[in-house]
């Protein structure tokens, strides 16, 4: 008889931080230090868009599965996943495993669309992402972890902007309506497609 899989969200692994008393709305973030061997899921994902940020010193084999086709890729600290809400993926992992972990609510990525200009429907929708390397959401999470291990000091005006700065970045760069950059433009400058 095959065990049953665990629920990540459910099991009994506390995070090393955590954004939860400090109130934030639409958005958690939560660190997680050398979690042990397993094979989980994270409930989470139906619910919510989650970001996964790896944090593991030593790059690590990671499988994914879907129901569908296993994957298996080696993960190196700073690469990210992206897990839209609603899809219902685990991994398995044969080290301890150490991440960064973000939950948007997706009611919040779609008011934050909406405030933003991005009126598209096929843009409230994040891309699944496997270990892909997405600097500037990397920077949005550390400062994010800093703001949480000050207790909330920079108050909520700030919170909130870099809660809505990671919302504005998702939804620029990991939906189906993303930017694109032009070739005549410097690195620096984007133009948007809006075919």
């Amino acid at each position: 008889m095959e065990k049953k899989m665990a629920d990540f969200s459910a099991s009994d692994y506390q995070p090393l931080l955590s954004s939860d008393y400090l109130g934030w709305s639409g958005l958690k973030v939560t660190q997680w230090e050398r979690i042990p061997p397993a094979r989980m899921y994270d409930a989470s994902q139906l619910s919510n868009h989650v970001i996964v940020i790896h944090g593991t010193a030593e790059p690590l084999l990671l499988q994914f599965f879907d129901g569908r086709h296993p994957r298996e890729k080696k993960v190196t600290a700073g690469e990210v996943q992206i897990f839209p809400a609603g899809e219902k993926w685990s991994c398995q992992w044969t080290r301890p495993l150490s991440f960064v972990k973000l939950e948007l609510d997706p009611l919040f990525l779609e008011q934050v669309a909406e405030e933003s200009g991005f009126w598209h429907a096929d843009k409230k929708k994040l891309d699944l992402g496997f270990l892909i390397r997405a600097d500037k959401l990397v920077v949005l999470t550390q400062w994010m972890l800093e703001e949480v291990q000050n207790g909330g000091q920079s108050g909520k005006l700030y919170n909130h902007s870099l809660a809505n700065m990671a919302a504005v970045h998702l939804l620029r760069y990991y939906t189906r309506y993303r930017q694109k950059p032009c070739g005549h433009l410097r690195h620096e400058q984007t133009c948007y497609n809006h075919d």
